[in-house]
């Protein structure tokens, strides 16, 4: 995600929202960010043209078989009780993450990261995201993510980058 927006007001809007988030070191502290910069008024354009390349250093690279999947899921709960969700509302999405784990053969990572985000969240603040910001975020999410069918097959049932899914023989 970038921001669409003017360098001052850009920087206006990171101080507004507090920056990121020291625990989100790695995966999903732009979703974060933005979720923040929502809630206080601000609006986060998409822009799928745009690509931002990272220099990637190989030994310090996470690989979907060592932690990065472990961080995709524990960040992303964290970040649902840092905005206000329930354990039950959340309680789908992690069905989803054991699912993809168990298909692309990182079910452990899957399984240890739910205690570690219960155990981040013990440590924070929650509040919940105003309703203009839940209706901004609805409205956007289908926009450009699609049904949940299309959703199950491309974000649940998809293999992870690099990585084939388990199938049945």
């Amino acid at each position: 995600m970038g921001l669409s927006v003017q360098p001052v007001a850009a920087r206006r809007a990171w101080l507004d929202a507090g920056g990121y988030d020291d625990v989100l070191f790695f995966c999903w502290e732009e979703y974060d960010f933005c979720l923040r910069a929502i809630d206080r008024g601000w609006r986060v354009r998409y822009r799928g043209d745009i690509v931002i390349r990272h220099k990637v250093s190989r030994e310090r690279r996470f690989s979907w078989s060592g932690t990065r999947w472990f961080y995709f899921v524990r960040n992303r709960l964290y970040i649902g009780r840092k905005s206000g969700e329930s354990w039950a509302t959340l309680a789908p999405r992690y069905a989803g993450y054991v699912i993809k784990g168990v298909r692309n053969g990182v079910a452990w990572q899957t399984f240890r990261a739910l205690p570690a985000a219960l155990r981040l969240t013990r440590r924070v603040h929650m509040r919940s995201l105003t309703s203009q910001a839940r209706d901004y975020l609805r409205r956007n999410d289908r926009a450009h993510r699609g049904s949940v069918f299309s959703r199950l097959r491309s974000e649940v049932l998809a293999a992870l980058p690099g990585r084939r899914t388990l199938t049945r023989a």
